[in-house]
């Protein structure tokens, strides 16, 4: 059991990082998109909000929709959900088509670690590493917020 909660942890550890890298890569390619797609940087930046956007106010809706006793079926979904948006985002042949599978990844991020977390073994079996995944997590936004930021403002 010990096993499968340490695996379990390094997967949901994974799983957040990739959430974070894919709510947040956009940013970094707003120029790039811009280009590709012929728009002004504005517009390019309304795929951050578009994934964040679905993220918050889309996940909850799906996660209430879902039943409680199909936590691994609702995860599979899940990651299937952000996975083929993804994979349909870098196949995009317009920037409608792409703020659409944009919208689309963000609801299936919204709804992966919802259902995740409920997967693991109870507390006292769990590692101590999956205790600290909250502050860890918040320790990590907060130095890529100011990396981010940093260049700006300097």
């Amino acid at each position: 059991m010990a096993d499968q909660s340490r695996l379990s942890v390094y997967l949901i550890a994974l799983g957040a990082f990739a959430l974070g890298m894919a709510s947040y890569v956009t940013a970094g390619l707003i120029p790039l998109i811009g280009d590709a797609f012929s728009v002004s940087d504005a517009t390019a930046a309304q795929l951050v909000t578009a994934f964040t956007l679905a993220y918050g106010l889309g996940s909850p809706v799906v996660v209430a929709l879902l039943p409680g006793h199909r936590q691994r079926l609702g995860l599979l979904l899940a990651l299937a959900v952000f996975i083929v948006a993804n994979i349909a985002s870098a196949l995009a042949t317009n920037f409608v088509s792409l703020a659409v599978w944009r919208a689309v990844a963000g609801v299936g991020a919204g709804f992966i670690l919802p259902w995740a977390l409920p997967l693991q073994p109870p507390s006292r079996q769990r590692p101590s590493a999956v205790k600290r995944l909250p502050s860890s997590w918040a320790a990590w936004r907060a130095a890529r917020y100011w990396g981010a930021y940093q260049p700006v403002a300097g």
